[in-house]
Parts: structure tokens; C-alpha cells; sequence
């Protein structure tokens, strides 16, 4: 059994924490609400296409943080900058390089964009050192894949990430988890949260 965490991300941000506040009541509550909507109906593209895969519920986080610098540079002193995250766990049967290849076939013929190889390597790597000792009682397993990436714009100013990783449990697992209904987080080290 392996779960398959995919994750959308988008920022957004104020001048001030007086700003933020301020904006959280009228602009950027808009903007966060419409990401929200545009999330769900891209989580739900994706759900439909995927039969083969139980889809647990979207979990948000929101982030934010004082100065934080990101691929433009440092932020002018005193921004605040937020950052949304929304994400989703299924869990699945079947050969995990077939479910990557599958994902990624489906993420792209929904506009989302990747490395043209970017599935090769979690692929290689599971192929190559699954079973590997990695440790006392620990052997390399899907959870020490690296993760594939993808985006998509939502407009000409905001784009939104979308990363997979995985980690395996055994059926009994997942159907305890899938009566429940809830999903725990992933597991410690393998976050992808910011």
C-alpha cells in the first residue's frame, strides 16, 4: 500500500501586520477564498481521474511569517507574507513506478506543468535501493523518494504548486484509516509542509 500526498501551494502577503489585518477582512480573504475554490476543483479533476486511488479529505494550513525572503529577495522590513497550503492523501494498490507514471499522465493532461523527467528519478531510485537496509529496523521505502513537482497558473499573477511524495503502509493501515475517515499527518521527517 503506498499513499501518495499531493500538495498545492500559493502566497499571498501585506506591508504591515496592521495591513494583514486589515486585508484578511476584504482583499486578500477574497484572494484566499477563490484559491481555495480553484484547489478544490482542481483536487476534484484529479480525484476523478484517478479510480484507482481512495482520496482522503483536503486539509489547509495557512503560514505566515515577518520578513521572509523568497526568489525575488529579501522582503522590505516589517512584510508580512502568508502562505496557503492544501493537502490531500489516497491511498492506493498496485506497483508504485505505475502509479507515478499514471499520476503524473493525469496531472499533465489537467495543464499541470513539470521537468519533462521529473518522474525518472523517484522511479530509478525505487527500482534501484527499495528494501536497501537504511539502518537499525529501517529499509529504504518510498518515503525517501524524492518528490515530483508541477505548476499552474491561476492567473497572469498568481501560480500554484502542486508536489507529490509517498510513503508505504501495509493494507491494514489504510483501512483502519479509511473507516475512520480521517487521515493522520505525514509521517515525522517527510513533511511538506512549509
Amino acid at each position: 500500500m503506498v499513499v501518495l500526498l499531493a500538495l498545492a501551494l500559493a502566497a499571498c502577503g501585506g506591508p504591515s501586520w496592521e495591513d494583514y489585518k486589515a486585508a484578511a477582512t476584504n482583499g486578500t480573504m477574497a484572494d484566499r477564498e477563490l484559491h481555495d475554490r480553484w484547489v478544490a476543483d482542481r483536487f476534484a479533476e484529479v480525484e476523478k481521474s484517478t479510480p484507482w486511488a481512495e482520496w482522503g479529505p483536503a486539509r489547509t494550513v495557512i503560514t505566515c511569517e515577518v520578513d521572509r525572503a523568497s526568489s525575488f529577495g529579501q522582503a522590505d522590513p516589517n512584510t508580512v507574507s502568508c502562505a496557503s497550503s492544501w493537502v490531500r492523501q489516497a491511498g492506493f494498490d498496485g506497483e508504485l513506478p505505475d502509479r507515478i507514471r499514471s499520476f503524473d499522465d493525469i496531472v499533465r493532461a489537467h495543464e499541470w506543468f513539470g521537468h519533462a523527467d521529473s518522474i525518472a528519478q523517484p522511479i530509478d531510485y525505487y527500482r534501484q535501493f527499495r528494501g536497501r537496509p537504511e539502518g537499525p529496523n529501517r529499509v529504504y521505502d518510498a518515503s525517501n523518494l524524492p518528490g515530483v513537482g508541477y505548476s499552474r497558473h491561476l492567473d497572469d499573477a498568481t501560480r500554484i504548486g502542486l508536489g507529490e511524495s509517498w510513503t508505504e503502509r501495509d493494507s491494514r493501515y489504510w483501512s483502519a484509516l479509511s473507516r475512520r475517515r480521517t487521515f493522520s499527518p505525514t509521517p515525522a521527517g517527510r513533511s511538506s509542509m512549509p
